[in-house]
């Protein structure tokens, strides 16, 4: 072991200690199986008896999920999992394992069937067996602990969507929904700004800024300086990054330094202080959802419409709240740019109070 990794730990360690969290992030593998496993005897040997799993997956490897299953089973207390932001696949069934199911307000959760991309060809027939086995052990203590019938438990797999927290919480796959606390930023003495570059919203970019966001735990959040720098994104993780970035409890400062399109302009409103340099260009785009399943047409079932409809009608009105209480918008005025799909100036949103300040290169704004 390298002193890299001895200092890791050490410093999980004192996570643990002070804040009873272990974080399960990233794509479930074997390293990961082996975190959660030495954290939760850590645990042990420290006499924590209760404890909460802090979940941020997109799914991996189904037999190391069954393995952290069985660890979070077998764990002598109570273990609280919390979606935060999101879990998907894996994720979705070792969240099952935990004594109390939890999600952010904003998160998502994703059931799907159990696929092998994760396995060689030459084990493929003996890795699809363990895996088809795990599966169904997840399947039958899914059920056995939400109030979803098997029928549509089927229906919302093959659908293989993301479902958002007030609709897993009415078929009874989590137990609590949790409300992030209104922010509010103290005056604190003057520290150093830690600045970060945002480039691309998904899965490994998210992974990046929630071990930035530890770091800005354990140093007291500081003031931080966010540089947005992503016109691609995956959508359903946009919001994400949002509340991430409207909940911290320091000065967040946002500067928007390229073209703002698919809704990372959201990620402005963010910002206690919003700035664009003064060639940036935004668009306001109207909520979709991607759907990847490439049996879209016979998966349109009514339980399919149901949560799709449900999901457009919740992120309109959540995006239209956010901009409307968050800048000097009316809500005709961010209707009317929703549908005109028009690229605008920096200048407009400063206007509109999408922003407060725009950034001119000093070499552009000194006169010769």
């Amino acid at each position: 072991m390298n002193d890299d990794t001895q200092e890791m730990r050490k410093k999980q360690t004192e996570f643990l200690k002070e804040h009873k969290v272990i974080k399960l992030t990233g794509t479930i593998d074997k390293e990961v199986t082996a975190h959660v496993k030495r954290m939760l005897d850590r645990a042990i040997d420290l006499k924590i008896n209760a404890l909460t799993l802090e979940i941020a997956t997109i799914g991996g490897d189904m037999i190391e999920a069954g393995k952290i299953f069985d660890f979070i089973s077998n764990f002598p207390g109570t273990i609280t999992g919390l979606v935060r932001p999101f879990a998907y696949s894996a994720g979705a069934c070792i969240l099952q394992a935990c004594h109390i199911r939890q999600a952010m307000d904003n998160s998502q959760i994703l059931f799907h069937n159990a696929r092998f991309i994760y396995f060689s060809l030459s084990k493929f027939y003996e890795n699809m067996r363990e895996v088809n086995q795990w599966a169904e052990n997840f399947d039958r203590i899914t059920l056995r602990r939400s109030r979803i019938s098997p029928a549509k438990f089927e229906q919302l797999k093959k659908l293989d969507i993301p479902i958002l927290p007030h609709q897993a919480l009415s078929y009874g796959l989590i137990d609590q929904i949790v409300f992030a606390p209104v922010k509010k930023t103290k005056p604190r003495k003057k520290s150093a700004v830690k600045e970060y570059d945002l480039r691309l919203v998904g899965e490994y970019e998210l992974k990046n800024f929630l071990e930035f966001l530890d770091n800005m735990r354990s140093e007291n959040y500081p003031p931080v300086k966010i540089y947005l720098k992503t016109s691609t994104v995956m959508k359903q993780m946009i919001f994400m990054f949002y509340e991430l970035l409207k909940q911290y409890p320091g000065h967040v400062e946002v500067i928007g330094i390229e073209e703002l399109i698919n809704y990372s302009l959201i990620l402005m409103l963010a910002g206690d202080t919003r700035k664009m340099l003064y060639n940036t260009k935004f668009r306001l785009e109207p909520p979709v959802i991607h759907w990847i399943s490439p049996q879209l047409p016979e998966l349109m079932t009514k339980l399919g419409l149901q949560i799709v409809k449900e999901q457009l009608r919740y992120w309109d009105q959540y995006l239209e709240h956010e901009y409307v209480s968050r800048s000097q918008m009316t809500p005709k005025r961010y209707r009317q740019m929703l549908s005109a799909d028009t690229l605008y100036s920096s200048q407009t949103a400063s206007q509109l109070g999408i922003i407060n300040g725009i950034t001119i290169p000093k070499h552009l704004n000194q006169k010769k």
